[in-house]
C-alpha cells in the first residue's frame, strides 16, 4: 500500500501531491494523538498560550503572535498542510481537488503550487495582524492550521479567470462558478459580525483576495509563479556547490618574426658568410640560418 501511495505522488499531478501531504499529516497527528489518549502520554501535549495541543500541531501550526512565527518561520508553510479534523480536511481536500482540477485544466499544472503556497501566506499575513491590532481578538497567541486560505486562493483565482463556467450543483442545477464561490466568500465576511473561528475567517478573505488579484495580474501579462520559481531557484543555489576555479598560467607566446625580418637577417647572415667565410659566424647566427633553411 505505501509503494503505491509513493507511485502515485512521484507520477501524480500536482494537485494529487498536495492532497497526499496534506492527508499524510493529517494522519500522522491523528496516529500520534490516539497512541497518546490511549497510553495516557501527557507529555506529547503542549499548552503553550493556553491552547492544549498535541505538541506536533503546535510546531507546524503558524500563530497570531508574530514574535512567535519569526521564533518558527518553517510555520508560515506547514501551517496550510496541517488538519486535526476529519471533516476540515475532508471539506478542504474535495474542494480543493474539483477546483484546482479546472486551474489547472485552464492556466496549466505549473502555476498551483505558486498559488496555493502563496494564498496561503496571504491569509497568514491578515489574521496575524488582526489579533494584533483588533481589540476583540487580542487575547493572546491563538495557533491556526489548515489549507483553507490556500483553496480559497484557488477558488477566487479561477472564478476570476472563468466567472461564467458552470457547474452543477444538487438542487440547483448548471450555477456559475462566479456565484458558487460568491457564496463562500460572503459566508467569511458575515462570520466577522462574531464568530468562534473569526480569525479563520480573516485568513480565508485574505487568501481570496490574493486569488482575485493574482487572476487580474495574470490577465495584464503579469504572473506571480514567476517570482516563485526564480526565488526557489535562488534559494537552492545557496547549497549547490559551486565549482572550483582553476587558475592556469600560461606563457606568453614568443613573438613571431614575420616572413620579411627573417629573409632580412638571413640576406644579412649571407653577406657576413661571404665577408669573412661560415666560421666566422656565432652560433647564434649558424643556428638561425639553420632553422630559416629548414622552413623553406
Amino acid at each position: 500500500m505505501f509503494d503505491q501511495i509513493l507511485y502515485r505522488f512521484r507520477t501524480g499531478d500536482i494537485i494529487t501531491r498536495l492532497i497526499l501531504i496534506n492527508v499524510g499529516v493529517f494522519l500522522l497527528i491523528n496516529i500520534i494523538a490516539i497512541i497518546a489518549n490511549l497510553g495516557g502520554l501527557d507529555m506529547l501535549y503542549t499548552s503553550g498560550g493556553g491552547v492544549r495541543q498535541l505538541f506536533l500541531t503546535e510546531y507546524l501550526s503558524a500563530n497570531s503572535s508574530w514574535k512567535l512565527t519569526l521564533y518558527r518561520p518553517w510555520t508560515i508553510i506547514t501551517y496550510m498542510f496541517t488538519h486535526e479534523d476529519l471533516w476540515h480536511i475532508l471539506v478542504n481536500m474535495l474542494i480543493f481537488f474539483y477546483i484546482g482540477q479546472l486551474f489547472i485544466d485552464l492556466l496549466g499544472d505549473k502555476r498551483m503550487l505558486p498559488l496555493y503556497i502563496f494564498g496561503g501566506i496571504a491569509g497568514l499575513l491578515p489574521y496575524i495582524l488582526a489579533f494584533n491590532t483588533i481589540p476583540a481578538l487580542s487575547n493572546g497567541a491563538i495557533p491556526i492550521i489548515g489549507a483553507s486560505a490556500s483553496v480559497m486562493a484557488v477558488m477566487v483565482a479561477t472564478a476570476t479567470h472563468v466567472p461564467n463556467y458552470q457547474i452543477r450543483l444538487i438542487f440547483f442545477g448548471a450555477v456559475p462558478l462566479k456565484y458558487v464561490v460568491g457564496v463562500y466568500v460572503l459566508l467569511d465576511v458575515l462570520a466577522l459580525r462574531g464568530n468562534a473561528n473569526m480569525g479563520g475567517h480573516i485568513a480565508h478573505l485574505g487568501g481570496a483576495i490574493y486569488g482575485f488579484v493574482y487572476a487580474k495580474q495574470l490577465s495584464n501579462g503579469t504572473d506571480f509563479s514567476n517570482y516563485f520559481y526564480d526565488g526557489l531557484r535562488a534559494f537552492t543555489d545557496l547549497f549547490r556547490k559551486k565549482p572550483k576555479i582553476k587558475v592556469v598560467h600560461k606563457q606568453a607566446p614568443k613573438p613571431k618574426k614575420s616572413p620579411s625580418n627573417q629573409q632580412a637577417r638571413v640576406d644579412e647572415i649571407l653577406d657576413k658568410i661571404s665577408k669573412s667565410g661560415y666560421e666566422n659566424l656565432t652560433q647564434e647566427e649558424k643556428d638561425f640560418l639553420f632553422n630559416a633553411s629548414k622552413n623553406k
